[in-house]
């Protein structure tokens, strides 16, 4: 089928092609008032009423005519030499809808989609008008049906006065079947609260000139004076504000770190809004606490965190007017005692260093301290002046023999420096203890970091290098060394290191005595089998092995008690392990019930000590010497001590590890392979001058008070 290249050109006819039931929609009669309600519940086809009038009043009028039309229907200025010439006036009733304006055909509803629009057209429209076949009768069914239509469609809009009775909303209809004189003015109804007044139409045979479209006065100006009165041509008002032009900062508090849970203590929450002056509304997201918050942000707290030591305690504000404009910010709610903690440690850590200048400490020791709490770091200063009185200049040294002299003397000092910060540092740490854990846990570890500082003055030592130097010394500020800083053999013959140090671990393994059908540890052999624990893993030279040997007295079967002197000897390597012994070698064994009798002295275990093959002491002079520098003092026999007599360091040895263990480590009573009694293991007891200086360093600090004191650091290990 040909469609139509414009609305202006005559259609061309052709064969009768309608639908019956098309047709029957055509001839259909109907009443002005039956048709103004079919008409409002089938809304008016408009190409249907465009070809129609072309039919009738030819093309060029009736697109004249529609385009009248269609700006009436839509509100926009009308053709006044037209509307006159149809006789037409608006009438607005009090119900009608909303007009829309058709801005392309429509062919059905406005939900059609376009397959069904093209299929309307194809079955309804060109066949009605363009078939050249009609007759004479068909043309008036045709053209009586258009007047219809057209009768429906006027009524709907009110363009003459046949309207159908309307509410006008005060109880007063108007009577449709009336015609109204295009000559006289139509009364436009009584006017009621909810419909607005439409001038009334002029008389249309003068043809007056109509406003095109009503004026509407801009929004009135509120006058900011006491009068209040508005002036109604002022501006419009400015757009409405929108919550997405709303805008608000990340929350904070006047106490960052957080508040006491006392129920009295306040914080302020701040936060930015933009545009300024929008109101908030404060809030709590989750619970409360049994807090309060204000509408200013001041935040009053619950005193029950229910048991904790702190909580969050999330806080809301949101746009009074826009709620999906917020921001949220958490503060932490502390138990009133955990918070003074966190108060005191925020101040001891920006508080420090600590210093502590000049410790002395013991027979000779003396240094410095200095403790860094946000570094998590002791460190430890030796001031040393060097003398060498035995390679001093001479008259008659040339400038080689100077320069070699230099040399020998630089790199001794090099030498001297490496080997005691590479030997003293970072070898065991320190924790503090204090309660709460959660709070003052945060210092820890602490590490300690030995220097050697070379000054012309005020030193901690003087260090004499002579080579006439038969033995290493340090008294009265001075040190004696000799030019060879290597360490060497010592204490290693039949009566010497090794066979000391294994009688002292032999002395430190208990006797275990176990229940009978038991592998279970008593109490007793626990506490003894902890001191030894505690003493090997502390140890790094020399390595022991040692050899556990589960037994069984001889009653039950020998199966059972195989079973059962495995176990034990597991009972007692598993217990050593898991106290730390990992840096020494253990095995297991059981043997049951051989070579035993029936007496409940064979539930037991043997714990045999040996050590490595061919292993020997070695005694590191340097490290050890620097050692009395540090306050250490001697645990050997040769020393010209009493055997079983404490060290200078025995006090501190107890307050730190406990008197068992002071009384094992810290006396005189043999050649060992621990630095202070003639080897090179610097062993963690002998850390406890730098200890002793932390903790005197730290007790400087303004908080906590009252300041910490020996028991509230102890070691790591």
């Amino acid at each position: 089928m040909r469609k139509h290249t414009s609305l202006k050109r005559k259609p061309i006819r052709r064969a009768d092609t309608q639908p019956a039931s098309q047709s029957a929609e055509l001839t259909t009669e109907s009443s002005p008032e039956t048709a103004s309600e079919s008409f409002q519940s089938s809304p008016l086809q408009q190409p249907q009423r465009i070809l129609a009038l072309q039919r009738i009043h030819g093309n060029q009028s009736v697109q004249r005519n529609l385009n009248l039309q269609r700006h009436w229907v839509a509100g926009e200025p009308e053709d006044e030499e037209m509307k006159n010439k149809l006789g037409l006036q608006r009438t607005v009733a009090a119900d009608a809808g909303p007009i829309r304006r058709r801005t392309s055909p429509a062919f059905g509803p406005s939900t059609a989609t376009p397959a069904s629009r093209a299929a309307t057209i194809s079955a309804r429209t060109r066949p009605a008008f363009d078939t050249p076949s009609h007759d004479h009768a068909d043309r008036l069914v045709q053209r009586s049906w258009l007047t219809d239509q057209f009768k429906r469609a006027a009524a709907f809009f009110g363009w003459y006065g046949d309207a159908p009775k309307t509410d006008v909303g005060n109880g007063t209809k108007t009577d449709p079947g009336t015609k109204t004189d295009p000559g006289t003015k139509t009364d436009p109804g009584i006017k009621t609260d909810t419909q607005v007044k439409i001038d009334p139409a002029p008389k249309l045979d003068t043809a007056p000139k109509l406003d095109t479209a009503p004026k509407v006065d801009p929004a009135p100006k509120v006058d900011a004076g006491p009068s209040g009165a508005t002036d109604p041509k002022t501006a419009p008002d400015a757009p409405k504000l929108t919550a997405d032009q709303i805008k608000l900062d990340a929350m904070s508090f006047s106490t960052p770190q957080g508040i006491p849970a006392d129920g009295a203590t306040t914080t302020d929450a701040k936060v930015a809004v933009t545009p300024a002056d929008r109101t908030l509304k404060w809030g709590f997201i989750g619970p409360d606490f049994g807090s309060q918050i204000d509408a200013t942000g001041k935040l009053t707290p619950g005193n029950d965190t229910g048991g904790a030591e702190s909580v969050n305690l999330q806080v809301k504000a949101s746009d009074s007017e826009f709620p999906t404009a917020f921001a949220t910010g958490t503060i932490k709610l502390y138990d009133a005692k955990v918070y003074k903690s966190v108060v005191d440690y925020d101040q001891f850590v920006k508080s420090g260093p600590y210093a502590l200048l000049n410790h002395t400490v013991g027979l000779n020791g003396k240094f410095d301290m200095s403790y860094d709490p946000a570094g998590q770091l002791a460190q430890v200063t030796v001031k040393v002046k060097y003398d060498f009185p035995d390679d001093v200049v001479k008259a008659t040294d040339t400038d080689i023999i100077k320069k070699e002299r230099q040399e020998r003397q630089d790199k001794y000092r090099q030498t001297y420096h490496d080997m005691i910060v590479a030997g003293w540092s970072k070898r065991y740490q320190f924790q503090n203890i204090h309660e709460p854990k959660s709070v003052w846990g945060k210092l820890n570890p602490v590490s300690v970091q030995v220097n050697v500082q070379e000054v012309n003055a005020d030193q901690h030592f003087l260090i004499q290098v002579k080579s006439s130097t038969t033995r290493a010394s340090v008294g009265g500020g001075v040190a004696n060394m000799k030019p060879d800083l290597a360490p060497q053999l010592a204490f290693n013959g039949p009566g010497g290191t090794g066979p000391s140090e294994l009688a002292r671990v032999e002395k430190l393994v208990p006797a275990i005595q176990f229940g009978n059908n038991s592998a279970e540890l008593p109490a007793d052999a626990q506490g003894k089998l902890t001191l030894l624990a505690e003493y090997l893993r502390r140890m790094n030279n020399p390595k022991f092995k040692f050899a556990i040997v589960g037994h069984a007295n001889a009653t039950g079967k020998d199966a059972h008690n195989q079973e059962l002197s495995d176990q034990r000897a597991n009972s007692v390597s598993q217990f050593l392990k898991s106290n730390g012994v990992t840096n020494h070698t253990v095995e297991t064994s059981g043997v049951g019930a051989t070579g035993a009798g029936p007496g409940p002295e064979w539930r037991k275990v043997a714990i045999t000590t040996t050590l490595p093959v061919g292993w020997q002491n070695t005694q590191d002079v340097t490290l050890h010497e620097f050692g009395h520098m540090m306050g250490l003092g001697d645990e050997y026999v040769g020393s010209g001590r009493v055997m079983g007599s404490p060290a200078t360091h025995y006090d501190l040895v107890k307050k730190a590890f406990g008197k068992d263990y002071a009384d094992t480590t810290s006396t005189v009573d043999g050649d060992r392979a621990s630095l202070m009694e003639g080897g090179d293991d610097v062993r963690m007891y002998h850390y406890v001058t730098f200890w002793d200086a932390t903790v005197q360093a730290a007790a400087k600090a303004p908080a906590p008070v009252p300041a910490f004191t020996h028991d509230d650091w102890k070691f790591i290990g």
